[in-house]
């Protein structure tokens, strides 16, 4: 989670000026460390008023309700996964040649 975390302070650190504090939705999630948005939230520092819970292009469809509903102004989208890549030919027990 920490990497995520690392992840969303440069994402914010290179936008050009976007700060923590003007990020008021979080969509944050990982597949190894269970969490939710608020935690995460925490663990930063911020209060969002709005937190997500989808994955992929639904997080961002669900985003951009929350901005067009006036829940919130600024919203970060971001999944972590980990996991070791085994490539599709090894490990089946065949040789392609």
């Amino acid at each position: 989670m920490d990497l995520l975390l690392e992840a969303v302070r440069g994402a914010l650190a290179a936008s050009g000026g976007l700060a923590l504090d003007d990020v008021d939705g979080l969509n944050l999630r990982s597949s190894v460390a269970h969490f939710h948005s608020r935690q995460a939230a925490h663990l930063l520092g911020g209060r969002p008023r709005w937190t997500g819970d989808a994955l992929g292009i639904e997080a961002v469809l669900q985003a951009a309700a929350a901005i067009a509903t006036g829940q919130c102004d600024v919203v970060v989208i971001a999944d972590a996964q980990a996991g070791q890549y085994v490539p599709a030919c090894e490990g089946s027990g065949r040789l392609d040649t």
